[in-house]
């Protein structure tokens, strides 16, 4: 178990990089999200049927 606390130690900065990074993602991903959301017409889970992406 040594080895693992000592590797941890060792490379506490990267892991605290790594953390900043997956928390500024999340953030980064619940934004778009919304932002996908907003751009949806307001009929798009009611419609029957959807054209074809190719159809005009």
């Amino acid at each position: 178990m040594t080895a693992l606390t000592d590797w941890i130690q060792r490379n506490e900065q990267l892991l605290q990089l790594f953390g900043s990074l997956s928390l500024f993602l999340l953030a980064l991903t619940l934004v778009a999200l919304v932002l996908v959301v907003i751009t949806l017409p307001e009929d798009y889970f009611t419609r029957d049927h959807r054209a074809p992406i190719g159809d005009p």
